[in-house]
């Protein structure tokens, strides 16, 4: 279906995945994490939206008052990224956003997709470990965000890809320290642990390795974690959340552009 949101856009959505849905119905799906990542995005800004699944991040940046900036996603579900291709149509949007039909992880290649497709959350989609370069109807094309960036320097990254944030990590290991874009960053414990066979300790590690601060998304506010050991704490089995990774050199600026939303870091 066809719906205009509270936000002035429209989105084609799936009524099958009711949790993300009826979230947007009522104006509250991921609304605090969305306006992160809103507020830390430049108007004339370059937006990176990792598992775009219907583009309902990607829409709401697009259309933030005064953007006129480049959104690339992401999205390797056919069924995602058909909805999200049309609603790019249909809000006259295709010179500001482009959707890729493909998954973002270590390598280039193929991988298995599980089947998640058509049921309420289709967006729990994920690529299957273990099965690099493998065909059939449910693989998906994979490549690395250093071959797809295409000298495109990100100021800011949504990484939502259910256990392959480590293997997305390890093939940006160009692009992020050339651009040190904020980053809004799913964590897991479980699906990475399957997927990326990390933990978020080691993201941690990889992130802070790149020079960048880590804090905990909380429901109204964020919280700095400190160390590796901080963060797997605050992420037991079970728990899903953002974290949000700012780099010194920006963070300055998001510290003013966060302020729109009271946070203090």
């Amino acid at each position: 279906m066809l719906y205009e949101t509270k936000d002035n856009f429209k989105i084609y959505l799936d009524l099958r995945q009711y949790h993300m849905t009826f979230g947007i119905f009522n104006g509250q799906y991921e609304k605090f994490d969305i306006d992160i990542i809103k507020a830390v995005t430049p108007d004339k800004g370059v937006f990176f939206d990792v598992g775009g699944n219907v583009g309902y991040y990607s829409l709401s940046v697009a259309t933030k008052p005064n953007f006129s900036g480049k959104i690339v996603s992401f999205e390797p579900l056919p069924h995602l990224w058909n909805l999200f291709s049309k609603s790019i149509v249909e809000n006259k949007l295709s010179k500001i956003v482009t959707v890729h039909k493909l998954a973002l992880a270590d390598a280039p290649g193929t991988m298995e997709l599980n089947t998640a497709e058509h049921t309420v959350n289709a967006g729990a989609t994920s690529l299957i470990a273990g099965s690099g370069n493998t065909k059939s109807e449910r693989s998906t094309k994979v490549e690395t965000l250093d071959a797809m960036a295409k000298g495109l320097k990100p100021d800011s990254i949504k990484i939502d890809i259910e256990g392959a944030e480590g293997l997305f990590f390890a093939g940006a290991v160009k692009t992020i320290p050339a651009s040190n874009p904020t980053m809004l960053v799913e964590v897991n414990r479980e699906v990475l642990a399957t997927l990326s066979k990390t933990t978020p300790g080691r993201i941690f590690d990889r992130l802070a390795g790149w020079g960048y601060e880590v804090w905990e998304v909380l429901e109204d506010s964020v919280r700095q974690l400190p160390t590796p050991q901080a963060i797997d704490t605050a992420f037991p089995a079970g728990r899903v959340a953002n974290i949000l990774a700012i780099h010194p050199d920006r963070k300055r600026d998001v510290a003013e552009r966060l302020k729109t939303l009271n946070l203090t870091l």
